[in-house]
Parts: C-alpha cells; structure tokens; sequence
C-alpha cells in the first residue's frame, strides 16, 4: 500500500513538472512574440 501510495505521489509531482515546464515554454514564446512585434513597430 505504501508503495502505491509513493509512486502516485511520484507521478503527481511529474505531472506538476511537465506543467510548469509547458507555462514556461508558453511564457517564454509569448514574451518572444511580444519582443518581435516591438522591434517591427520600431523599425
């Protein structure tokens, strides 16, 4: 039982993981998209 109950904690912290790396991915395009629409009202 105390297994179990080891790797659904294992599998939950993965998941929080994944999910914080999916909004970093999400944040650092979005900050990209912003910086490349800068630069073309710049020039």
């Amino acid at each position: 039982m105390r297994s179990l109950e080891q790797e659904f904690e294992n599998d939950e912290r993965q998941a929080s993981v994944a999910a914080m790396l999916l909004l970093a991915s999400y944040l650092g395009l979005g900050i990209f998209m912003l910086y490349k629409t800068i630069e073309l009202f710049i020039s």
